[in-house]
């Protein structure tokens, strides 16, 4: 079994009655970004705060499983938790933790697509238009984590004239800009 559990891609972390963690396999050590060490015998709310206790006592009063998404360092987790009995009495329970960021960061990317699609189709005025299309582009640009500044016009024209002005007369230059 521990060959197993060590050789899954998903975090496995098994907590006792008292909510204390007392495994965790590598992948859940790679994705806590902590040791097995330190994390064994830590309260389960001190590792992941709020939304865990809450599941587990919602898991402990029905005696069936939780599944639900957390933000965690960063990262969307996807949380699937099943209790553990022992004489008819909550025993603990195993958490299987599954990092679903990249399909949260896809569903951003489309939906943002979906308003631009929606903005072409129902104004034909560029400069609004425009405006639609260059916020869209701004929380794409986020949800991918890229940083956006906006540029001043005087920075703008700057370098445009810097590119320009080595091919073209200064004076055309200046006027185009």
């Amino acid at each position: 079994l521990d060959t197993l559990l060590a050789a899954l891609g998903e975090a496995v972390i098994e907590f006792n009655e008292a909510h204390q963690v007392v495994y965790v396999n590598p992948a859940g050590v790679r994705l806590l970004g902590r040791s097995e060490t330190e994390l064994v015998a830590l309260p389960i709310a001190s590792v992941f705060g709020d939304p865990i206790p809450a599941a587990i006592r919602r898991m402990e009063q029905s005696g069936g499983r939780e599944e639900f998404e957390f933000r965690y360092g960063g990262r969307v987790l996807k949380v699937t938790m099943t209790g553990l009995t022992e004489e008819n009495r909550p025993a603990g329970g195993v958490m299987i933790l599954q990092d679903i960021s990249h399909v949260h960061q896809r569903l951003q990317e489309m939906s943002v697509l979906n308003q631009v699609t929606a903005a072409f189709t129902s104004t034909l005025d560029f400069p609004v238009l425009l405006r639609l299309v260059m916020e869209q582009v701004v929380e794409l640009m986020n949800a991918r984590g890229i940083d956006y500044r906006p540029l001043g016009a005087a920075r703008y024209a700057a370098g445009l004239r810097g590119l320009v002005r080595d091919r073209e007369p200064g004076r055309l230059a200046d006027l185009l800009i």
